[in-house]
């Protein structure tokens, strides 16, 4: 991810991002779909991420938004906390469509935590 952003943005912007977006945060387990995302929201958000995006990577994903933009843009912004979209092609009443769902892909280890399992 260093190599689309010239510095990573924090945890708290993503989460910041997520709710003006209309999701429930990080945890938000709603499936959703390209045409949930609207996109005169998702251009606000452009001028709050745009200083994080080196220039040339800022040229090509945050100009001329598309759905499919938005949906990489948000990976973009998830893969750098350790979430990513979970996609599936789904049937929705008679029609094709792809379908989204926010999940975390690994948990941070901190060193200062410590677990002890105990089996019977």
């Amino acid at each position: 991810m260093k190599d689309i952003f010239r510095v990573l943005p924090k945890k708290e912007l993503i989460e910041e991002i997520l709710l003006f977006l209309q999701f429930l945060g990080l945890h938000d387990k709603r499936i959703f779909t390209k045409k949930d995302i609207l996109k005169d929201k998702f251009e606000e958000i452009v001028t709050w991420i745009e200083p994080y995006y080196i220039p040339c990577k800022a040229e090509r994903f945050l100009h001329d938004i598309t759905p499919n933009k938005q949906i990489t843009i948000l990976r973009h912004l998830l893969r750098v906390i350790g979430y990513d979209l979970l996609v599936q092609e789904k049937n929705i009443y008679g029609v094709k469509a792809t379908t989204y769902q926010i999940y975390q892909k690994y948990i941070p280890m901190t060193t200062e935590s410590s677990y002890l399992m105990e089996f019977e």
